[in-house]
């Protein structure tokens, strides 16, 4: 029996004052700080995996983390031993012991990304970490016909940024919606796999929808790649939260009880809306 043991921990964040997930020298990275904060609890060094690699400023309410560690907790036991620990932007929400070949993001078939816009109204200090404002009305109808004709699997080369890989553009997207809450548009999103800026040039896209700037024919070419003005802008990184992972049933987390607190894509078409 193997003494090394694989934990899978549910982990959520404030990505305003990260340089992003992955650790870089010299930056504050989620990674860095979660990785930290396992020292001092573990009494020893462990190298983490996430699910999903977050730029600076993206926040995360349902990201999925997994490292191996020859040291034993009982599972209830780690969210207090490591929020003790973690600032306050930073928390573990989760976290229990898995199969050893489970890995964060090679195990997962899918991910969820959720788009928040302020619109309208006067610019919010409050909500200002958290969503992108557009200072004028937007037509909502419009952009909810064509980002859910993003459904179904696509090339999505039109919307990728330098450092995504050109030989993967294909993606296949499970679920994609816009849903009105009072001044707050959010854009929902579920791929197998998304291109690096994907979501925030296809959002900057569509936003010029919103404003009359580009009709439904025009995203078509857009995303063909036959408008002569190229996809986005890059809407800004305060507004996308990573707020989902799908896993093959077996690496399922064993409990529901964190349901409560987050709504996790689906790749087996079951509903998980959480009210």
């Amino acid at each position: 029996m193997s003494s090394l043991h694989t934990i899978k921990m549910l982990v959520s964040y404030d990505g305003t004052d990260f340089s992003g997930w992955q650790l870089q020298p010299g930056k504050r990275t989620v990674q860095g700080e979660l990785e930290l904060a396992l020292g001092r609890v573990l009494k020893a060094g462990v190298k983490t995996a996430a699910a999903g690699r977050t730029d600076a400023g993206v926040h995360a309410t349902g990201q999925v983390v997994s490292f191996v560690t020859p040291v034993v907790i009982p599972g209830p036991a780690w969210v207090p031993a490591m929020n003790s620990v973690l600032g306050r932007d930073v928390a573990v929400w989760w976290a229990e012991e898995v199969s050893e070949d489970f890995h964060a993001r090679h195990s997962a078939l899918c991910r969820s990304y959720r788009y928040t816009v302020l619109v309208g109204k006067p610019r919010s200090p409050v909500l200002a970490r958290y969503a992108a404002w557009v200072g004028m009305p937007l037509v909502v109808e419009p952009m909810r016909e064509v980002w859910s004709s993003l459904l179904g699997r696509h090339d999505f080369s039109a919307f990728m940024s330098t450092g995504s890989d050109p030989a993967n553009p294909i993606c296949q997207i499970l679920d994609a919606r816009v849903e009105e809450d009072g001044d707050l548009l959010h854009f929902h999103i579920t791929a197998d796999h998304f291109l690096y800026n994907m979501v925030r040039r296809l959002v900057g896209t569509v936003l010029r929808v919103g404003k009359g700037h580009l009709d439904a024919a025009g995203f078509r070419d857009t995303w063909l790649g036959r408008a002569t003005r190229p996809s986005g802008p890059t809407a800004p990184a305060n507004g996308l939260t990573f707020i989902g992972v799908g896993y093959p049933e077996r690496f399922e987390w064993v409990t529901d009880r964190l349901e409560r607190n987050m709504t996790g894509c689906d790749p087996f078409g079951r509903t998980r809306r959480i009210s």
